[in-house]
């Protein structure tokens, strides 16, 4: 009976053989494939019974060197009309060549026959440069040789390229087509978005029975100019499944910052937050929603929503959430959370607009001198304190351009991990982000 002693790991008890066994036993079939051990590839017997296996891949190399020089040099003027032909559309699209462009023995497919000839920089194989420049440069080969077809068909063209690469390769590839033809995109890429023009953006989106519909952008009563400045600044809703329409850019960092800390991100059902840019919001959201988005409006409760625009969005079943009781996102901040965290509030934005003009500004509402924030905090416990308080938050900009400190509040106080949920703005973001969160 033959057995194995496993020197490294007596307590393996599988009966697969490790590679370093293998190597020591040396197993061979004198079947069908038995000639691959008459060349020196891995394994072989050949490669075994050499003195000194180490020396062959160095020679190997040198011999490879050797060939290519003398291919370069005598065979250069065979591929030099293709080469002439390629190289203007390879160095328009933006590749940079460092050298010189040619045609040479590629190592990793070395044969007998033309698989062994590849586009070089210099002595350096195309296929070694950065993913980004390799596609551009095939994109050029596509192109130049696609004279007599009808159609290119580009799967994410984004791929691996900068947004002025992408810019660089639409326009190439428009003017490829202006003549005849046609070219189709796909892409998960807002900068492809702003770089195609209005009229060759189409929407696909499959629903929950598989069935496929394809809409074009301007398929919407909005209005032309409107519709092409949606894709352009929004593009990212187009790339959704779920939209949110926020009235500005406050009400998104504090919604991307609650889900960061409260560990409820929105992102992984496909849905996105959006600055609807203010009164222009409720357009927004029933501009998506009529190209068959999931789409909820989000708006402070300061100014009412004009009377066409509640009907369309009761007509469109797009639900809209909203502070209430007449408040702007800073009076929420002050007067829908709990008493603990008002303070904690209060010190993150003194940390950022500086604690003097903090108190100064708190100091001419409540027509006291505040010397510290701990005295601020007196006023944080009634109602219209706090009222008057949020409506100077809003008028002096306390956090309405700053992103980074909607986020901050957001992450760190309302979504922090125990942070109550009686209070108001914390039960009205649960139902925001039960809305989110859900394929409902």
């Amino acid at each position: 009976m033959w057995s194995i002693y496993v020197g490294n790991a007596p307590e393996n008890k599988s009966k697969r053989i490790r590679f370093a066994d293998r190597k020591e036993t040396a197993p061979a079939r004198l079947v069908a494939y038995a000639d691959r051990h008459l060349s020196w590839g891995r394994g072989s017997a050949l490669q075994r019974v050499e003195t000194h296996p180490e020396k062959l891949p160095s020679q190997l190399n040198e011999l490879l060197r050797s060939a290519r020089d003398t291919f370069a040099i005598n065979s250069a003027s065979t591929f030099s009309e293709v080469i002439e032909a390629v190289a203007p559309d390879i160095t328009g699209l933006g590749v940079q060549v460092r050298d010189k462009l040619t045609a040479n023995l590629d190592h990793t497919s070395f044969s007998m026959n033309a698989s062994g000839v590849a586009l070089h920089d210099g002595n350096v194989p195309f296929r070694s440069m950065g993913t980004g420049s390799a596609r551009l440069a095939v994109a050029a080969l596509q192109s130049a040789e696609s004279a007599q077809r009808h159609f290119l068909l580009m799967d994410e063209i984004e791929y691996g390229l900068e947004p002025h690469r992408i810019s660089l390769l639409v326009s190439h590839l428009r003017k490829r087509v202006e003549a005849s033809g046609q070219v189709f995109l796909t892409t998960h890429s807002t900068s492809v978005l702003r770089e195609v023009r209005f009229g060759e953006i189409f929407v696909c989106r499959r629903d929950a029975t598989g069935k496929v519909e394809v809409k074009h952008s301007a398929a919407t009563a909005t209005a032309l100019l409107d519709a092409k400045r949606y894709v352009r600044d929004l593009g990212e809703a187009l790339l959704a499944k779920t939209i949110l329409v926020c009235e500005g850019q406050t009400e998104v960092a504090l919604l991307k910052g609650y889900a960061e800390g409260a560990q409820r991100q929105f992102q992984r059902f496909g849905a996105t937050v959006i600055d609807g840019g203010g009164a222009s919001a409720p357009a927004i959201a029933i501009h998506f929603a009529s190209l068959g988005y999931r789409t909820a409006l989000l708006t402070d409760s300061d100014a009412p929503i004009p009377p066409t625009f509640s009907a369309s969005l009761k007509a469109g079943k797009i639900p809209h959430f909203e502070w209430g009781d007449g408040r702007c996102t800073e009076e929420e901040l002050f007067m829908g959370t709990p008493q603990d965290l008002r303070p904690k509030i209060l010190e993150l934005i003194a940390d950022e607009i500086g604690e003097p003009r903090t108190l100064g500004e708190l100091s001419s509402v409540v027509h006291q001198k505040l010397e510290t924030l701990q005295q601020a905090s007196a006023y944080l416990s009634d109602q219209e304190w706090l009222r008057r308080i949020g409506r100077l938050a809003h008028k002096s900009k306390w956090i309405k351009k700053d992103y980074d400190l909607c986020f901050s509040i957001g992450s760190n106080l309302l979504g922090a991990p125990g942070a109550p949920s009686i209070a108001h703005l914390p039960w009205q973001l649960d139902q925001i982000f039960s809305w989110l969160c859900s394929d409902a």
